[in-house]
């Protein structure tokens, strides 16, 4: 059963999650408007009578589309470690400033419903003995989920009975996507073992990771979109399951059995700092959400979505 139309703004509309949001929220129901920068022609192809794109950046919009909205969903941010290193001030603007004024722009048009999109990345470098839960204190290591868990902070404190706010701390994506991204581990993983038949692993690859595909992650926005503000107003959700907990070196590895080509593993480098396993047991009982997607499942995807052309993998 459907939604009945309600109007929700997505902002970063346009990249590897927006990508797959936008088209499942409109098959919803909803009405969307779509901002992003567009500056790949893949988050612009999809076309349809419920959806209105913004052509605009976070840093400078002056709040088009807000006018009427229920709900916001911000997706918009620079989601890489790495280049977050690279241009550490840039990502503060985007994913810290930027999102602080997209929430107060909403909270001031009437919006009921503010959804952040973070990450599990907030949690650092733990002891692997224990499980992360939202109650956990966070560690972030990087400019990237710094900005997250100020964000978090920041925005989580406009909470109110008439603008509602929720965190969103999903594992590490990975699925086929429109705007496929390949600096993802498994789809990064994949793309290697397809292109080269080798799989390099950093350090002994004993780290640990959590997982989530792409499509139970929309799944879970599209749950706290419609959940009662009783169950979602103020607090924030850990998105993925307890199964997709896995070393890096193990990911490899599982990697290497699914896919039918032979597949190399090497091990160099420096070990990666982070490392963190999460408990998602939150979203699951309160809201009923609960991943369906295994990791074999997505890496035979990938894999196949590869081998058929769907995806250009120079399209980093």
């Amino acid at each position: 059963m459907t939604s009945p139309l309600r109007t929700v703004l997505v902002t970063g509309a346009g990249g590897y999650i927006g990508c797959v949001l936008v088209p499942e929220l409109i098959r919803r129901g909803y009405e969307v408007r779509a901002l992003d920068k567009y500056t790949r022609s893949s988050g612009a192809a999809y076309i349809h009578p419920n959806l209105t794109r913004i052509y605009a950046d976070t840093r400078t919009w002056g709040g088009e589309g807000l006018e009427g909205a229920d709900a916001v969903i911000d997706l918009a941010a620079i989601s890489h470690d790495r280049r977050g290193e690279v241009t550490p001030h840039e990502t503060l603007d985007i994913n810290q400033f930027a999102r602080h004024r997209t929430a107060v722009k909403a909270r001031e048009s009437g919006v009921r419903r503010y959804l952040l999109m973070s990450t599990c990345g907030v949690y650092g470098l733990r002891d692997s003995s224990c499980m992360a839960s939202e109650e956990s204190d966070i560690a972030p290591v990087t400019t990237y989920a710094r900005a997250a868990g100020q964000s978090e902070r920041d925005i989580l404190r406009m909470n109110s009975a008439s603008f509602e706010v929720a965190a969103v701390r999903p594992a590490i994506l990975y699925g086929y996507s429109p705007r496929m991204r390949f600096d993802l581990a498994v789809n990064a993983m994949v793309l290697a073992a397809w292109r080269e038949g080798v799989i390099r692993v950093a350090g002994t690859g004993g780290q640990w990771r959590p997982f989530v595909h792409i499509t139970d992650a929309v799944e879970a926005f599209c749950r706290l979109l419609d959940a009662p503000a009783d169950q979602v107003a103020g607090e924030i959700f850990n998105i993925g399951s307890n199964e997709g907990n896995i070393r890096i070196r193990a990911l490899a590895q599982l990697i290497a059995d699914t896919l039918p080509v032979p597949v190399q593993i090497i091990t160099d480098g420096a070990e990666d700092s982070r490392s963190y396993r999460i408990d998602f047991t939150k979203i699951q009982d309160r809201l009923g959400w609960q991943a369906v997607h295994g990791l074999r499942q997505g890496i035979a995807e990938i894999y196949g979505q590869l081998e058929r052309g769907v995806i250009l993998p120079d399209l980093k």
